[in-house]
């Protein structure tokens, strides 16, 4: 019986030195980083699940809406827990699940779209992404300033325009304004 004893010490003793290694241990071959960054997709694909799951559940109508309504809200509160799932599964690899709204959208609007894993790294192609965004905003941008630009100095020299202009605009404010009136609509 003193050897039974000492091996479920001795067993307890591993179980615990293993546990305090983590879930990533030394013979774990895995790329910890790219498992991470593949489950967070997979946390916001989970998320994006809960949320349309959600809104079917509020909008469910008609004569079998409380059925309906009832099974969005089971495939709702099923998509949950696989998120609660994979947010424990990153935090235990050591990362951190992203739960951020701004990251839901990249991962439900651009990424299925605009990046394709057999192109290579999809941080570089992110990159490229807000690169061309900034690109387009600054030539937006600049447009709209060369334009403004353009415009005042067209109407600085000519105060029949600006009257003009403001005369137009007042009609218009009023306009509005004696519509809204007669309409009892508010805005």
């Amino acid at each position: 019986m003193p050897n039974f004893v000492k091996d479920v010490e001795d067993i307890r003793k591993r179980a615990r030195e293993k546990m305090e290694e983590g879930a990533v241990t030394a013979t774990y071959q895995g790329d910890v980083k790219k498992t991470v960054e593949i489950l967070n997709e997979a946390l916001a694909t989970e998320i994006v699940c809960v949320l349309r799951y959600m809104h079917h559940y509020f909008m469910a109508t008609g004569v079998h809406a409380k059925t309906v309504a009832d099974e969005f809200k089971e495939h709702a509160d099923e998509e949950r827990e696989h998120a609660d799932l994979i947010a424990e599964r990153i935090q235990q690899l050591g990362g951190k699940p992203d739960f951020n709204p701004k990251g839901l959208l990249i991962f439900t609007a651009v990424l299925p779209q605009f990046v394709d894993r057999q192109r290579g790294s999809i941080s570089l192609q992110l990159l490229l992404l807000g690169l061309i965004c900034i690109v387009i905003a600054l030539i937006s941008d600049c447009a709209w300033g060369l334009l403004a630009g353009s415009a005042h100095t067209w109407l600085q020299h000519s105060p029949q325009k600006l009257e003009l202009i403001g005369a137009g605009s007042g009609v218009a404010l009023i306009g509005l304004g004696g519509y809204l009136a007669l309409s009892g609509e508010r805005l």
